[in-house]
């Protein structure tokens, strides 16, 4: 089941009201002694794993749209600005998909950009 633009909303919005709820004053995440990470949350929080559950809703959707008609052509602002900015978080394949572009096509944009040393370093 794809899911529309306003559902996808409502669930990224509730991801920052529960962040803004609970993990701003969350005890763990304040204590500058404890080596705090989000494997933390998701392992012994309930809210940790509230979220991951709902951002594994957003991922799964994206997984199920078909991205068989990549785009051509010239690579827009918007599509460079996303590049810079998720291609250390992403991989390829995800990067690709969002962008509706080829692996191949992807790739040789980070080239272009001078990210592939960065984001691989």
């Amino acid at each position: 089941m794809t899911l529309t633009r306003k559902e996808k909303r409502e669930i990224r919005l509730e991801i920052c009201h529960h962040m803004d709820l609970y993990c701003k004053s969350c005890q763990i995440r304040g204590n500058k002694k404890i080596n705090h990470n989000t494997i933390y949350c998701r392992k012994n929080c309930l809210v940790g794993a509230l979220l991951q559950d709902l951002a594994f809703k957003l991922i799964e959707d994206e997984k199920q749209l078909d991205y068989s008609l990549a785009k051509t052509g010239t690579w827009t602002e918007e599509e460079d600005f996303y590049l810079i900015h998720h291609a250390s978080l992403y991989d390829d394949e995800h990067l690709a998909r969002r962008l509706s572009r080829t692996l191949f096509s992807v790739h040789r944009r980070m080239i272009h950009l001078n990210l592939l040393e960065k984001v691989r370093n």
